[in-house]
């Protein structure tokens, strides 16, 4: 093993760089500087290890050595500590710091994933005995696993899933993925070869799923246009079936060259995929016509004209709903694709906007806008019809149903189905019904209501009893995804506690969006009643069921302060937000040009709103920074009952110390550097910040520095329990403490409406007890493999996964929705 003497990369020295990570993939350190974490070298690292730590010999614990033939894992990302000429790692068994020696650091960061001692010996070029008794001192630490293949003790962790497989599991996520520079496949999908002799003009719907999931919106159309005019469209066209992996339906194109339509439903998180492929299909068969729709296809007429001039193989935009539109689409094509009069053909075709090739390059033909279907009962339902037999749904995560379509209301920044400001319009409700036993007979894990108003018909009752009782029956779904209804709680509660006595995961979610009356007013959604929400949480509250709200963030109008307003009535409501920025959906109020130049809206290269009149950009980075250490202390609890006591004994609000927080690691990140990297970035590398009882003394530091707040019994107290649940990698279970003051009696009598509360102190002692069903100490979430980059929230696991709390008296109902969310 080499590493340089005496050297101190310049970029470790100072501030929150006192800490380091060893990243999951065990070959690098990613040290703390700017806004992401970069890896610095190997050696740069080992030359802060002394070859032989210092203070090893007096008092350390012995360690059983791991022999040559064990197999080691890294368990996680792990915080490290460096402190003067000393690279530290938390010892929970002492409760102390445990300097780390060179040799143990560079086992640390040498791949192992399954590889045994014996090899990463000869990796370092080191004697496996020594790199075994390392082995063993970071394995009692939790650090690494020890996999016993040598007929000694069983480890008491198997190590992690390695990279390898996580790799394959995650390709199995990009079946659909098509690289456009690679040739199709040679060998033809014998599910196509009949279909060689069939001279119909084939039409294909595209939609690429990252969760295998069938997309209930083509599904809808195909379903329609098999029997739209008396089936008359199957003369001349071959209606497939849906599938999420568009390679065979290429792999035809090549093999056939004929020309096709093929549909492609493009979201926020299919349109890159879909255009890759739009593009490939015009490359394999010219003649094709692409017909792009869904929510992120254009209708805003310079949008829509940027849209065609970027993507030269889009042929057709549908805008708005498709059933209608595709079927009349298809019966005005006549069965012909790349007629020279398309024009004439397609022009009396309502709700598109299309390409009409010319002389000198194309032209743009826009059809008024089609009218909203009234009759919901003319479609068909794709499930029920076989529209997606022909995909696995023991691969799906979720399926949708809509039970109705419509949305009363005009928020500028929802395209909800592109139907918001219109009259509801109902399915008939016993194919709602057939629908849920065709998915709960299949196992689908998670059914999602895609209507935007779940629970404002009293009849929303019946259809979640129903799926209550094929619960009962078939074992599924094991959760429920809906968006309430926004101005009536009146069926709400009884749906969530119907749901939740299932044992399905279930929350009530509301979408409160901001509290704010200006923002409210700008945005158009004044005239739903804020006391509504108040009133259901105080509901669910009281019958200890699970609630959450969606904040989201940069609205026109807000303001830091105003977002921190809408997370104290959180907390004061004991409301769980997920908070999100605001994306500016291309066919939304909010994209209107008149509207984003009224209040002077900018965006980012993902349409992330990070200006607006009411903020600058710097107020936005604010509002991300409090996000993430709200996230951090209050929803995956670091501090959610400190700030509970505080807020009731000292009458500092919670906000105000997330504020203080930020303004503390902001001004002198080395006086906090634990909680500067839980402020920072615990959002990449979500796992305990070293240690748990250095962690609370800078806390305990804090508040006396910046606010007199000394510590006491009491807050000793707090700080037990604070500690006490939280998660480490060595923890065993059910686990019990003993308080010198009943926190959890104090706790409950503080969520009694209009109850006088003693102060902490004055209570007697009590114990608490703590077990962890949901594994949050083991592989669900302390060794996540998080990549060392920011993500969008919808993909990275932090701002999905529901909490680290473990159970015990203080659990909060939306806890139960951990098994679930993280399996």
């Amino acid at each position: 093993m080499t590493g340089p003497e005496g050297r101190s990369p310049e970029h470790l020295e100072t501030g929150c760089r006192a800490l380091v990570v060893v990243d999951p993939d065990g070959l690098a350190i990613a040290e703390l500087d700017a806004a992401e974490p970069s890896r610095a070298a190997l050696d740069d690292v080992l030359c802060l290890a002394p070859a032989t730590a210092a203070g090893r010999t007096a008092g350390r614990p012995s360690e059983q050595a791991a022999d040559a033939e064990d197999a080691l894992s890294v368990q996680g990302p792990t915080v490290l500590r460096v402190q003067g000429d000393e690279v530290l790692a938390w010892d929970d068994d002492a409760r102390a710091y445990l300097p780390l020696d060179r040799l143990e650091l560079a086992v640390l960061c040498t791949p192992m994933w399954g590889r045994t001692v014996r090899d990463v010996a000869g990796d370092l070029g080191e004697d496996a005995d020594a790199v075994g008794a390392a082995a063993g001192t970071l394995g009692r630490l939790g650090i690494v696993a020890v996999e016993r293949r040598s007929g000694g003790d069983e480890a008491a962790e198997q190590p992690g899933e390695a990279p390898e497989a996580s790799a394959e599991a995650a390709g199995e996520h990009e079946a659909g993925a098509v690289d456009p520079t690679e040739g199709a496949a040679t060998a033809p999908d014998p599910a196509f070869r009949w279909q060689d002799a069939d001279h119909r003009v084939a039409v294909h719907a595209v939609y690429h799923s990252p969760e295998h999931n069938a997309n209930l919106g083509l599904g809808l159309i195909m379903a329609y246009a098999r029997v739209h005019a008396g089936g008359t469209l199957n003369d001349a066209y071959d209606l497939r079936r849906a599938r999420i992996d568009s390679q065979p339906m290429l792999d035809e194109l090549a093999r056939r060259r004929r020309p096709a339509v093929v549909l492609f439903s493009d979201y926020m998180w299919s349109i890159h995929q879909n255009l890759e492929v739009s593009a490939e299909v015009k490359r394999l068969a010219p003649g094709s016509l692409t017909v792009h729709g869904g929510p992120h296809a254009p209708k805003y007429e310079a949008d829509a004209e940027r849209f065609f001039a970027e993507h030269p193989h889009v042929d057709v935009i549908v805008r708005g709903e498709g059933e209608l539109t595709v079927a009349a689409l298809l019966e005005a094509l006549g069965g012909e694709v790349g007629a020279e009069d398309l024009a004439d053909r397609l022009t009396d075709v309502a709700g598109i906007t299309f390409r009409v090739p010319t002389d000198d390059g194309y032209r743009l033909i826009r059809t008024p806008d089609r009218e909203r279907a009234s009759d919901m009962s003319i479609f068909p339902s794709p499930y029920l019809t076989g529209e997606f037999d022909e995909i696995d749904p023991a691969r799906w995560r979720s399926a949708t149903i809509e039970t109705n379509r419509g949305c009363p209301y005009g928020c500028t920044y929802c395209d909800w189905g592109s139907a918001t400001l219109s009259r509801i319009r109902q399915f008939p409700l016993e194919r709602i019904k057939a629908e849920m036993e065709w998915l709960t007979a299949r196992g689908i894990s998670e059914v999602f209501f895609a209507d935007a108003n779940f629970g404002i018909y009293a009849r929303d009752v019946e259809i979640a009893e129903h799926l209550a009782d094929l619960k009962a029956r078939y074992g599924a779904p094991a959760g429920v995804i809906c968006s309430f209804a926004k101005n009536t709680t009146k069926y709400t509660t009884d749906i969530v506690r119907v749901w939740v006595e299932a044992g399905m995961c279930a929350e009530g979610s509301v979408a409160l969006q901001t509290t704010d009356e200006v923002t409210l007013r700008n945005v158009k959604r004044s005239n739903i009643k804020i006391e509504r929400y108040d009133d259901l949480a105080e509901e669910f509250r009281r019958l200890g069921l699970p609630i959450v709200t969606d904040l989201l963030m940069g609205l026109p109008g807000a303001t830091p302060a105003s977002f921190k307003e809408d997370l104290q009535r959180c907390i004061d409501r004991d409301v769980t937000p997920r908070m999100m920025e605001t994306v500016v959906l291309p066919n939304s109020p909010m994209n209107d040009p008149e509207y984003r130049e009224r209040f002077q809206i900018e965006t980012d290269d993902a349409s992330v709103i990070v200006s607006t009149s009411s903020y600058t950009r710097q107020d936005f980075d604010e509002m991300l920074r409090i996000r993430l250490l709200f996230r951090s202390l209050e929803h995956y609890g670091l501090l959610r009952h400190l700030f509970r006591w505080l807020q009731h004994e000292h009458g500092l609000r919670a906000v105000d110390l997330i504020s203080d927080i930020d303004a503390a690691i902001d001004a002198d990140a080395g006086r906090y550097p634990l909680l500067t990297w839980v402020g920072r970035y615990f959002d990449l590398m979500t796992v305990p910040p070293g240690g748990w009882p250095p962690f609370y003394d800078e806390v305990v530091d804090l508040l006396a520095d910046r606010h007199g707040i000394k510590r006491d019994d009491a807050m000793d107290t707090v700080i037990e329990v604070q500690e006490f649940l939280m998660p480490t990698r060595t923890r065993r279970f059910p686990d019990e403490l003993e308080l010198r003051h009943d926190y959890v009696a104090w706790y409950h009598d503080t969520l009694a409406p209009g109850a006088s509360v003693r102060p902490l102190g004055e209570y007697e002692p009590g114990r608490l007890i703590v077990d962890d069903p949901a594994g949050v100490c083991d592989a669900r979430l302390l060794r996540n493999y998080f990549s060392i980059r920011r993500l969008e929230a919808c993909d990275n696991p932090f701002w999905v996964l529901n909490d680290w709390e473990l159970r015990s008296d203080l659990m909060r109902p939306m806890a139960t929705a951990v098994p679930l969310l993280a399996g």
